[in-house]
């Protein structure tokens, strides 16, 4: 009986193991088929955050044109008073050089007139020796 005992526990063990196998690859399908879904659930979530993340960056985008054309703005606005303050600073420091020249030229005129008058009336002195 050692030979039918020693095949019967053959097959037993080949019946054993082929059930197990069977088992193990029956579950591993399933597993793999619900890791297939799970993925494919994940990618279209994926899909639609990027979906809507694009979405939300295009108007950050727009909002942030808008605030740069705010800035444009400004920036003209505040280069034209720029200009406007040197324009009247240029000809308010022209007419203090118009007017401090004419006040130089009149002290000038005094100056020279003085001059004149008093080299006009002096006498010549003798020379000395």
């Amino acid at each position: 009986m050692g030979i039918v005992g020693t095949i019967i526990n053959a097959f037993v063990i080949l019946a054993v193991g082929s059930f197990l196998a069977w088992v193990t690859v029956e579950r591993t399908g399933q597993i793999r088929r619900e890791l297939e879904a799970k993925i494919a659930e994940l990618a279209a979530r994926t899909d639609r955050l990027e979906v809507a993340m694009r979405a939300e960056f295009a108007v950050v985008h727009a909002r942030i044109d808008r605030v740069e054309g705010g800035f444009g703005a400004m920036q003209d606005r505040m280069d034209t008073g720029f200009a406007a303050m040197q324009h009247r600073m240029d000809t308010g420091f022209a007419a203090a050089q118009d007017r401090m020249d004419r006040m130089i030229n009149g002290v000038r005129s005094d100056l020279t007139a003085v001059a004149l008058a008093v080299g006009a009336s002096t006498k010549p002195r003798p020379a000395q020796a």
